[in-house]
């Protein structure tokens, strides 16, 4: 009795023991979870304190940063305007009112900002008309002046602007320069006209009027050339060749008596052009056919074959040295071959026969290049080109058969 209760008691205190030891167990987890708790907790505490401390250090690594670049950016404009100031100083349009020969022309440029701005450009050439050019010019064109013609002003002075530096000497006789002026009717949208450079009496002349004879000023952004004329932007083909009276005036008569000004007018056209001695060397008897009511509409087939719907000024067609060019006529159906059989260097070259451009394999050759005008160019050649629909009608051909008839004696 007494063991068997010793030993239910010694069960009991084992089971309590046991009891104890699990209760032990369970409290020591519960105090490791919660260490391990506060452990994490305190950790992402640090991690979060540390992300800040971070954030806060990359701000303001970044506000110093951004500091220094807008300190930076200030110094490069201050620079910028500084070399701006100074420059002004020697500018093309500060070089114009400091001289006393281009007080009226600098009076002009200062009135409009698109011309003050074309001349504070890099790498600028101007043609500077003189007092004295643009009083001999107002003489002889008292339309021109005041509000009304602002913008024809403009445009004239647009076209003394070439935008880039073209020194005295590499000015070459028949060299075209692109000026600011743009105009709709060279065939592309905002083509530039040109500039055609000559010479008159050993001076370069530019458009066969406006000398420049002394060497350019030279600025901070350019070149000014004085000239003792002002450019007049050109006008349709047919008015400039009126211009050439001893050398096209035969061709502008015959465009007029075919009532063909108004092809003449259209866009990019390129017009070989027969001088007034091509016409002298035709048979006298072909000439009074051609000019008489009769023959008109033969004279009007070849006046249509020298107008080409393309435009070719001299320095493209020098372009295809290797191989001919042909040219679309106006008269259906016929085309001209233009060919460079030599040609030595074109910045060397004083006449355009030297390039020898022969047309049509040596019926014509062409003698005097790019004729500009609002609506093409002009070349001037050495004879009248003929086309075969024509050729049969003529009465040097009629009497060479009429000859040949009578030598068969039928």
């Amino acid at each position: 009795m007494t063991l068997s209760i010793i030993s239910d008691l010694s069960c009991s205190s084992m089971e309590e023991r046991r009891r104890d030891d699990r209760d032990d167990r369970e409290d020591r987890r519960r105090d490791d979870r919660k260490d391990r708790h506060r452990d994490n907790g305190n950790d992402r505490h640090r991690d979060d304190r540390d992300d800040r401390h971070r954030d806060n250090g990359n701000d303001r690594h970044r506000d110093d940063r951004d500091d220094r670049r807008r300190d930076d950016r200030d110094n490069d404009n201050d620079s910028r305007r500084e070399r701006r100031r100074r420059a002004d100083h020697n500018d093309i349009l500060s070089i114009l009112k400091e001289d006393e020969r281009f007080t009226k022309i600098a009076k002009i440029v200062e009135k409009s900002d698109v011309l003050s701005d074309s001349l504070r450009d890099r790498d600028v050439t101007f043609f500077a008309p003189t007092n004295m050019a643009i009083n001999r010019f107002l003489e002889l064109a008292k339309n021109i002046g005041g509000d009304s013609n602002e913008k024809h002003l403009e445009e004239i002075v647009k076209y003394h602007i070439v935008a880039k530096k073209v020194p005295l000497h590499e000015m070459y006789e028949g060299l075209l320069l692109e000026t600011e002026l743009t105009v709709e009717d060279l065939g592309k949208k905002h083509e530039r006209q040109k500039i055609v450079v000559g010479k008159i009496l050993g001076s370069v002349a530019l458009n066969r009027l406006a000398r420049v004879d002394e060497l350019g000023l030279v600025s901070s952004n350019g070149l000014v050339h004085p000239i003792d004329w002002i450019l007049v932007p050109p006008k349709k083909l047919t008015e400039q060749l009126f211009r050439f009276p001893f050398k096209c005036s035969t061709f502008v008569s015959a465009i007029q008596a075919c009532d063909l000004v108004d092809v003449m007018s259209k866009k990019g056209l390129t017009c070989l052009v027969p001088l007034d001695s091509a016409w002298k060397q035709m048979n006298m008897n072909d000439l009074f056919y051609l000019f008489s009511p009769l023959g008109r509409h033969d004279l009007k087939k070849i006046l249509e074959y020298h107008i080409c719907d393309e435009l070719w000024y001299a320095e493209k067609i020098l372009e295809n040295i290797n191989e001919p060019i042909e040219l679309h006529s106006m008269l259906k159906k016929e085309k001209i071959k233009i060919e460079v059989k030599s040609c030595i260097e074109r910045k060397k070259r004083v006449k355009p026969e030297e390039c020898m451009m022969v047309i049509n394999d040596g019926e014509a050759i062409i003698k005097i290049t790019d004729c500009v005008a609002e609506n093409g160019t002009a070349h001037c050649i050495s004879n009248v080109l003929i086309p075969e629909v024509v050729i049969k009608n003529l009465p040097s051909k009629r009497e060479s058969t009429m000859r040949s008839f009578a030598e068969l004696d039928i």
